[in-house]
């Protein structure tokens, strides 16, 4: 619940919010791949990943430069969660 409250709040922030919550979801994912918690599975942090862009998707165009390396992140993020734990 208190995930999806954050993907159904994230339109109305104010901008300066929806840049801090751009900056938290980006340090978090780079978490997940440089550090993630040593018990998660490979689709919990998929899970997570698909999560915090769920977030993101909906405070879009604040400011294109993040959006742009956000997303790079995330595909990124996504091929190394893939061939780290390939054969796992």
């Amino acid at each position: 619940i208190r995930k999806q409250n954050q993907i159904d709040h994230a339109p109305v922030l104010s901008r300066k919010a929806g840049l801090i919550k751009y900056a938290d979801k980006i340090s978090n994912i780079r978490d997940i791949v440089d550090s993630p918690p040593v018990h998660w599975s490979a689709k919990r942090k998929l899970d997570y990943v698909t999560w915090g862009e769920n977030v993101i998707n909906n405070v879009r165009t604040r400011n294109a430069s993040l959006e742009h390396y956000f997303d790079e992140l995330i595909e990124r993020t996504r091929k190394s969660i893939g061939n780290k734990d390939k054969g796992k």
